[in-house]
């Protein structure tokens, strides 16, 4: 039994009848899918066999460098197919590249799966532990003729190797003995045509002349990437490969490997490469250059898993707002477009400010208090007998920030005493020539908001809009005033919002203050 096969068997105690009446109807309605649209004959018999299979997918990123927004599309696409399929994501950490891993990168990467809640069912596997698998596989091919010593040293020339092909076992005997290092290929069949199907770009096709004879051990011991990864895939029962479209031109060559293994082959689907905005691929010049960085620069996680899953694939509709399990339900390889995806930052602010300002203030309560934690404006009573009001705030203020930061910066005032007047704020609404009228204004509106005995929204509007009319002050003119009195900002939720948010006392003590810088 293939590896392919043990992983594919059930748990359930299934009758032989049951499976075929499954099968039956998950074939009936697949045809009907495909008689009643152009859906692809080669997806038709994909999803039949995803239907009658577990699934098992992985990530496998190589700690060489962050985790960036291609390789999280990578583990978001791979999370969401096996999550709708409710099969298995493998998380492999490819480090055998001695020289380039790094450990700081290891945890780097799994921080960001994790800020984007990608959680993985298996592993984290290290392939520099799965060393003698590699090797095992590697003596495996020597053993059936499918790859051969290649002792030829790198200044001989491209196909000097190719002197090493078809030696007889006693030529190769008297290679050994000599003790000369020597590297293992894997022997490339002549004259024939690799054929797979790819559930993005289609039927594939690669000439094998077209392919020299790839090393797959090296002469030090380690093994390629092309080894390596065909051997834990095949270990680990793996029968979707969802990677990028840069190891398309990889695939041939991991298809021979696993037909020399007379094994069966995984399916297919790669995804197209990530651009920036100049239609060069997405690199740190566009940005951030890692996972993390997003989460440093304090936007929601949901908003940049949610932004990731638009690059290059669609819904079918025109929704872009997704919760997780909406993803997931909506999910399907076959809306993957083969373009290229094209990475616009200012985008990802627009979804982070839509998230944010849908989100419960509870959803937020952590993120703002670690805002205001940061500029000195957090106190203890916010979390205890203040909660409640710290959670009216929020939700005051989330439909006016683009970014969590954002609620300490504009939403200062709501914190402390401590702020002063934007200088823009103050000529707009504070102008000299108005002031002598602006103070009695503030003044009257002063002593009637301190005599209110429900200060409440139409209350305070209505007492506003009635001294506004009295000194012939523009209710516009006079609620930018109150506005700068209260915030120190010309740009606010709704005034009376805010006045009964900051409280009947508040207010008055800072209208006090705004009387006295306008005389």
């Amino acid at each position: 039994m293939t590896k392919r096969g043990k992983w594919a068997l059930g748990t359930g105690p299934t009758t032989k009848s049951q499976e075929h009446y499954g099968f039956l109807v998950s074939f009936v309605s697949l045809w009907l899918r495909f008689q009643s649209s152009q859906f692809p004959v080669f997806l038709l018999f994909y999803c039949f066999e995803m239907n009658t299979m577990s699934v098992r997918v992985r990530f496998a990123p190589s700690p060489t460098g962050h985790l960036h927004i291609g390789g999280a599309r990578t583990a978001l696409f791979n999370w969401l197919f096996a999550r709708q399929s409710g099969g298995t994501f493998v998380l492999r950490i490819e480090d055998t590249d001695q020289q380039r891993s790094d450990e700081e990168m290891v945890q780097g990467i799994l921080e960001g799966l994790t800020w984007l809640g990608l959680d993985w069912d298996e592993g984290p596997f290290f392939q520099s532990e799965r060393l003698d698998l590699h090797r095992a596989v590697c003596q495996r091919l020597l053993e059936t003729g499918w790859a051969y010593r290649d002792f030829s040293a790198r200044n001989e020339g491209p196909d000097s190797h190719r002197a090493f092909r078809d030696l007889s076992s006693i030529e190769m005997e008297e290679c050994l003995k000599g003790g000369d290092p020597f590297a293992i290929r894997f022997k490339v069949p002549e004259d024939q045509t690799i054929q797979f199907e790819d559930l993005v770009f289609g039927p594939t096709t690669v000439e094998t002349n077209n392919l020299e004879d790839f090393v797959i051990l090296r002469s030090d011991g380690y093994p390629t990437y092309h080894l390596s990864v065909v051997a834990d895939d095949l270990e680990m029962g793996i029968t979707h490969v969802i990677r990028g479209a840069d190891h398309l031109s990889n695939t041939g060559k991991h298809v021979l490997l696993y037909q020399a293994l007379d094994e069966v082959v995984p399916t297919y689907a790669h995804l197209p490469l990530i651009l920036g905005p100049d239609k060069k691929r997405l690199s740190k010049r566009h940005g951030a250059t890692s996972v993390t960085e997003y989460r440093d620069h304090v936007l929601l996680s949901e908003a940049v898993r949610n932004y990731i899953a638009l690059l290059g694939w669609s819904s079918g509709d025109d929704s872009e707002i997704f919760s997780s399990d909406e993803l997931i339900k909506k999910f399907n390889i076959s809306r993957i477009s083969k373009a290229n995806a094209v990475f616009d930052y200012t985008k990802l602010e627009w979804m982070n400010k839509r998230y944010i300002s849908s989100s419960p203030a509870e959803t937020l309560e952590a993120g703002v208090r670690e805002q205001l934690q940061k500029s000195g404006l957090w106190r203890s009573e916010l979390e205890e007998d203040a909660r409640p009001w710290f959670l009216s705030v929020i939700d005051l203020l989330k439909t006016r920030v683009q970014a969590l930061p954002d609620f300490a910066v504009y939403g200062k005032a709501f914190f402390t005493d401590d702020f002063s007047y934007d200088e823009a704020a103050a000529a707009k609404y504070l102008k000299a020539e108005q002031r002598p009228i602006l103070t009695e204004a503030l003044t009257e509106l002063r002593d009637r908001y301190e005599r209110l005995p429900d200060f409440t929204l139409e209350k305070t509007e209505e007492v506003l809009r009635e001294v506004a009319n009295k000194y012939e002050l523009k209710a516009g003119q006079f609620i930018g005033a109150v506005r700068v009195a209260c915030t120190g900002r010309a740009q606010a939720p709704g005034i009376f919002d805010v006045l009964v948010t900051l409280g009947q006392t508040n207010v008055l003590a800072r209208l006090d203050r705004l009387i006295q810088y306008v005389e």
